[in-house]
Order: C-alpha cells, then sequence, then structure tokens
C-alpha cells in the first residue's frame, strides 16, 4: 500500500538524521502496519475459501469471503489515515514544557 511505502520512506529520511522523529512516530506507523497485514491475513483467508471447496460448507467459506471483504471496506482504509501522525514529527511532543506536566 502507497501510505506504508510512504511513511517507511519518511521514517527512514528523517529518522536516520534524528532518532527523535523516528520514534515519535513509531507508534502510529506500526498501528498502519498492523492494519495492513491483517488485511492480508483475511484476504488470504478469503482467496483460501473461495479456492477451496473442500474446506467447510458454503456458509462457512461465504462468511470467511465476508469478514475479509468488511474488514477490506471497513478498516483497512484506516491504514492510510495513519500517515499523518507517522510523518508529524516531534514538534508538538516537545512543544510544552516539561515542567507543566508536574503542576
Amino acid at each position: 500500500m502507497q501510505a506504508v511505502e510512504e511513511a517507511t520512506a519518511w521514517l527512514a529520511e528523517k529518522g536516520t538524521g534524528d532518532p527523535i522523529q523516528a520514534i515519535s512516530g513509531a507508534t502510529p506507523y506500526l498501528r498502519m502496519l498492523g492494519q495492513l497485514v491483517g488485511g492480508w491475513f483475511l484476504a488470504r483467508l478469503a482467496i483460501g475459501a473461495r479456492s477451496n471447496e473442500d474446506v467447510g460448507d458454503a456458509d462457512f467459506r461465504n462468511s470467511k469471503m465476508t469478514v475479509a471483504n468488511f474488514y477490506a471496506e471497513q478498516l483497512l482504509p484506516l491504514t492510510r489515515a495513519q500517515l499523518g501522525a507517522v510523518t508529524a514529527g516531534s514538534s508538538d511532543l516537545f512543544a510544552v514544557p516539561e515542567e507543566l506536566f508536574s503542576t
């Protein structure tokens, strides 16, 4: 997915010079990858259910394809939504002085 490629390139470029930049995008990047890999696993499940009539009955196979379709339409698009958080940088993380957290 293009958003993951963009995020990876940004982290590699910015994080090499300033590790804080990479750290600031790490959590949304991992969330992005998790969403993408989840979609990949469900797509493989749907392909297997569609191409292998020896597994379960038709309702079972159809349910696997329905779940994969739901994920692809409802959850996989969130992968792209993480790009802004990955590439936002670290400026906002350090904008509030540390001493304000202790009051």
